[in-house]
């Protein structure tokens, strides 16, 4: 009788490292769950395919006045000094403040480089599925490319649809890196 309690606990040893670390639940494979109160929010994946593949729905709890963002960090190796984009269709229900996709450039020393998110051209309040994009250029001194989908207050969203990929220089930046913004001294101290 003694081998059955050993044999348990064999078992549980092997279920518990068979699971993966940190995983949450509802959360796709390779993807987290971050933000300011991601713990307000529920994700869970669509069982069937959709018009744009598979999707995720990100629904606040109650009136939540944080966000949760679904999210990657990736290495930049394979991405520097080119020009990428990050896309994908949401919709949603009661979507009290925003909506949408963001992405985000840091550097060896860990300062964002680029930064670019579509709360200005995201989704806002109810309504069927919208494809959104940022594109921009890696710069060549970069470390981690950021990206992903975020829900800022109440309501609830649908993705589907998401890519990653390199495109060519004649697809237009949806913003600038702040390296290109910065000068190396101050112009313009007369306000002429």
């Amino acid at each position: 009788m003694r081998g059955i309690p050993a044999i348990i606990a064999l078992f549980a040893a092997f279920v518990v490292a068979a699971m993966p670390l940190h995983a949450e639940a509802g959360v796709p494979k390779g993807w987290t769950l971050q933000g300011s109160k991601p713990n307000d929010y529920v994700v869970q994946m669509e069982s069937e395919k959709g018009l744009h593949g598979r999707s995720v729905l990100i629904e606040a709890k109650d009136d939540s006045q944080g966000n949760a963002t679904l999210m990657q960090a990736i290495e930049a190796d394979h991405y520097r000094g080119k020009r990428i984009r990050f896309s994908g269709y949401i919709k949603g229900n009661g979507v009290k403040s925003w909506a949408g996709l963001w992405m985000r450039v840091n550097d060896m020393n860990n300062r964002v480089t680029v930064f670019d998110n579509t709360e200005k051209r995201g989704f806002h309040g109810d309504g069927d599925w919208k494809k959104m994009d940022i594109v921009f250029d890696v710069p060549r001194e970069s470390e981690t490319i950021s990206f992903g989908v975020l829900l800022s207050g109440a309501g609830k969203i649908w993705v589907s649809g998401l890519k990653f990929e390199v495109v060519g220089k004649s697809v237009p930046v949806t913003v600038k890196s702040f390296s290109h913004e910065l000068s190396k001294t101050p112009v313009n101290m007369d306000l002429e």
